[in-house]
């Protein structure tokens, strides 16, 4: 199952998926026959139960233990559950039927015997074990849905409900009133959803549509001898959009059949649906001689834009009839009947007589078997109904034989129920893997059967064999989950959507949506990727040093942020080495972690010092230097040594490798008259020069040196000078053109000038 429905790939944690989700702060509530206690796949490594509440509908009332202030059956919680207090049990009518739906969502990863995981193996579970025998079992059902809810919001956690039961008897449109009390509920709030299957009569044909279009058409309900405790006849309901209605009439006829031959015998005369509502409207059909064939009874009624048409026979008069229900005019009408499924009359849809045989057959409309889902909520657009398709062909059993059951992996089961609803709304809404699922089950049952029916029951005898919608549904519900974990806030129409939209399609499935597999396969991957976002951090990181700060930012359409600093802003300042990343929260309440950036700030150099010999300025440390004078940047002042020319106040920055850099404390310089005058002792011209120069001294300074240094202060030339007196040239032609310093070195000290080569 959890490879055909993608699980795996979450599991496995694959990108984008960044965590792995295993829902300790969701709520799964499950409505079925009960739970097994005492399952290990329902308790935590130390054997605590995972079972928050239970309330058992079954058991008499007890006022000190009501659940909620519904008056009926009894709530425990999970210390009487721990204590062993609680006397709940999973039906054993239903053998454990509970358990095996509870565990295809929410069995522990392995606890049990390490073979078995469910979708949401640590999910906290809560449980309503439903009375199927209620006179008004749907509000029942929906006053579970309200106790389930209810302390979801107690206890702060988002909350899905499984619903693996239902009913086939209803309009099949989702308006009854426990529908849309379900459906109120599901979307009064975010953080809610419900799931449930859309049952296994797929391969019954229980569904009947009369859409006349100006003639007449008539479809054949037998008399069952049991019916009406046992006087015999006839039930059926007819439902109807009351704009359908109104242009169509209907009648109630008999075609007498006596060994394969048939003769029409009477009916009563067509009437609208208006001259019926509300009351009990009695009426005799006859045959054409005016002799009495039946007594009718009708009732009908009119509701949320709907008609309800009840007719009943009661012992008719031969059980040679087979009973007509005609229509005539413009419109359509469903009728769902069954005797098998929920006590109301079969339709007649093999052995029919060809039209030479009979010739009216040409107007028979055969029953089908679409529409023959779940009644009620399963047809409501507010919640997720499922399919099934089958999940293994193969398996071993408890007595180690490899059974073959001889389906197709992959393929829709041959009883998944088939949509749409009345309306024509696409259910089921996906498909998932259900038939021949192993999964935890009622320790009592499996034990009795061990003998019996040893096929059903897993290698370790704690899993029992199941299948159908029941087992597919939960685990799209356990998907639902892991997507309320990953966005607790997320509606049911989000998660509808999300869900259908990443559905898959296969060679069984088809390309397009259908009545089968409804908008696919469920992909509990894909459906989560829907919501998977990756918020960013900065991409190109500058070198950063002691003292620097970096802004860190995210969007700002985030409705929360939570960095591991503790700030809880869309944007901070990195002043130190780290790691930092942040999660944030969309409005679906959806989380996401960004990737770490791993921020080192490099300590600053060693402060250099500033050694002076005369004019001249030394700095200490390796690197890379600049000279400051009054704070303005030193053209080409790059070097170790500097000579000042000027007064004021010098300083010089040392960058190392890291780019990192610290200034020296800052001397100020004096340049005495004497050091002036020196200064002005060398001239050098023209400047800007073509290369040829002319330096002039005077009769107290001897040159003995002179260098040349670009801008960067890299020695481009050097001379020993020969000559004396008060001047001499230099031939620089052959220099790249550019500024450069000459430094002449002389008795009197060092001498520098700026000179530009054009």
């Amino acid at each position: 199952m959890l490879v055909h429905t993608n699980v795996d790939s979450i599991i496995q944690q694959t990108a984008p998926l960044r965590q792995a989700y295993t829902i300790k702060g969701v709520l799964l509530g499950v409505i079925d026959s009960g739970i097994e206690l005492n399952h290990p796949d329902f308790q935590d490594s130390t054997g605590k139960t995972r079972i928050l509440y239970i309330w058992d509908q079954n058991q008499a009332f007890n006022p000190a233990q009501q659940a909620l202030t519904y008056n009926y059956g009894i709530e425990w919680d999970s210390a009487a559950i721990n204590s062993r207090i609680s006397t709940h049990d999973d039906k054993a009518n239903e053998f454990g039927h509970g358990s095996n739906v509870t565990g295809a969502a929410a069995a522990s990863n392995g606890l049990a015997s390490g073979q078995f995981r469910g979708v949401a193996p640590e999910v906290n579970i809560i449980t309503v074990a439903t009375d199927f025998s209620k006179v008004n079992w749907l509000q029942t059902v929906a006053e579970a849905v309200d106790y389930i809810f209810k302390k979801a919001d107690t206890l702060g956690m988002p909350c899905v409900i499984n619903a693996s039961v239902g009913t086939y008897v209803g309009s099949h449109d989702g308006k009854d009133i426990a529908a849309r009390i379900i459906a109120g509920l599901i979307n009064q709030k975010s953080g809610r959803s419900f799931v449930c299957a859309n049952g296994n009569a797929g391969s019954q044909k229980f569904h009947l549509q009369q859409a006349p279009i100006n003639d007449t058409a008539f479809t054949w309900f037998e008399s069952t001898p049991s019916q009406w405790s046992g006087l015999g006849g006839l039930y059926y309901e007819v439902w109807s959009d009351t704009a359908d209605f109104q242009n169509l009439q209907f009648s109630i006829g008999a075609d007498k059949v006596i060994n394969g031959a048939y003769s029409f015998k009477g009916r009563t005369n067509f009437s609208g649906i208006q001259n019926r509502l509300n009351t009990v409207y009695y009426d005799t059909l006859r045959d054409q001689q005016g002799i009495r064939l039946a007594a009718i009874q009708t009732y009908a009624e009119q509701n949320q834009g709907r008609y309800k048409l009840e007719i009943a026979i009661i012992n008719p008069d031969s059980a040679q009839f087979l009973f007509r229900f005609e229509t005539k005019g413009t419109g359509k009408v469903d009728i769902y009947s069954s005797n098998s499924f929920f006590g109301h009359s079969n339709m007649i849809s093999s052995n029919l007589p060809n039209p030479q045989q009979f010739p009216p057959i040409q107007n028979y409309v055969k029953p089908d078997s679409m529409q023959t889902m779940v009644s009620s909520f399963t047809c409501s657009p507010s919640v997720i109904s499922v399919g099934n398709h089958y999940n293994r062909r193969l398996y071993t059993d408890v007595t180690r034989t490899v059974r073959n059951m001889g389906v197709t992996p992959g393929q829709i089961s041959i009883n998944s129920s088939l949509g749409p609803n009345r309306l024509g709304d696409l259910k089921p809404d996906v498909s998932s893997a259900g038939d021949l699922m192993f999964s935890s089950g009622r320790i009592a049952t499996i034990r009795s059967l061990l003998n019996s029916s040893p096929e059903k029951i897993s290698t370790d005898t704690l899993h029992w064999r199941n299948g159908g919608t029941s087992m597919a549904s939960p685990t799209v519900a356990g998907m639902v989950a892991l997507y309320l974990q990953m966005c607790p806030n997320a509606t049911q129409s989000q998660i509808i959507a999300d869900l259908n939209s990443s559905a898959k399609k296969d060679q069984f499935t088809g390309t397009q949506t259908n009545f089968t597999y409804g908008n696919g396969k469920a992909d509990g991957f894909n459906f989560l990727k829907r919501k998977t976002f990756l918020p960013s951090l900065a991409a190109i990181l500058p070198n950063l040093c002691m003292g620097d700060s970096l802004p860190l930012s995210l969007s700002p359409t985030y409705t929360s942020y939570l960095w591991n600093t503790g700030d809880t802003v869309s944007s901070i300042l990195a002043t130190q080495s780290n790691n930092y990343y942040a999660t944030v929260e969309n409005q679906f309440g959806c989380k996401a972690t960004t990737d770490t950036l791993n921020l080192l700030f490099n300590a600053l150099p060693i402060k250099p010092t500033i050694a002076r010999s005369g004019n001249t300025l030394s700095i200490s440390g390796n690197g890379f230097y600049q000279w400051y004078y009054n704070n303005t940047r030193i053209m080409g002042a790059t070097n170790a040594s500097f000579l000042a020319q000027a007064s004021g106040n010098y300083y010089c920055s040392l960058t190392d490798n890291n780019g990192c850099s610290i200034n020296s404390d800052t001397v100020n310089i004096i340049i005495t008259e004497l050091e002036e005058a020196t200064l002005q002792s060398l001239s050098v011209q023209p400047n800007p020069s073509n290369g040829i120069i002319l330096v002039k001294t005077n009769n107290n300074v001897q040159i003995e040196r002179i260098e040349l240094f670009n801008v960067a202060g890299k020695l481009v030339w050097n001379e020993k000078i020969q000559q004396s007196g008060q001047q001499f040239s230099l031939n620089l032609s052959l220099i790249i053109k550019g500024i450069y310093f000459l430094k002449a070195y002389s008795s009197k000290g060092t001498i520098q000038k700026k000179l530009l080569i054009e």
